[in-house]
């Protein structure tokens, strides 16, 4: 039966009862044990004090940094303020009348002439017709006196 699946019981019908001793808990002295919680209170006390400590040194470093920052932000704000002043003396001194009047009389320019004025009166229709001016009518006058010329000349 040493083949079969069940469980052979004599394996375990043969053993003797051995009783287990108890394990004793060994007292600590009070004294120890308060030593070891003023360290560990000592340790705690020490490792906040560090953590604080290091906080404190970076955000006066973080304000340190922002600050300069800032320092430099207000000097380049000053020196655009500067080229934007000077770049808009320069748009009003070449926008200037006198500079403007100069400017027209060296290129040929001269006043506008009352003579120049022409007022157009336009009625009800959506036509408007220039009149003609003076070197219109010159070449008109030329160009009708050649024509009359040539139908006087051809038979």
């Amino acid at each position: 039966m040493a083949n079969s699946a069940a469980y052979n019981l004599e394996d375990f019908a043969d053993r003797e009862y051995t009783p287990r001793q108890r394990l004793k808990v060994a007292e600590k002295s009070k004294k120890s044990l308060r030593i070891n919680g003023k360290i560990v209170a000592a340790i705690m006390f020490a490792v906040i004090f560090v953590s604080l400590v290091c906080s404190v040194l970076y955000s006066q470093a973080t304000v340190t940094e922002l600050t300069n920052k800032i320092d430099n932000s207000e000097i380049e704000l000053s020196e655009l303020k500067s080229e934007y002043d000077y770049l808009n003396g320069q748009v009003e001194m070449k926008t200037a009348l006198s500079s403007v009047e100069e400017k027209a009389t060296a290129l040929g320019l001269v006043k506008l002439d009352n003579s120049q004025i022409t007022y157009v009166y336009r009625g009800n229709t959506d036509e408007i017709v220039r009149p003609d001016t003076t070197l219109d009518s010159i070449r008109n006058n030329i160009f009708g006196g050649l024509m009359s010329f040539t139908q006087f000349i051809t038979p």
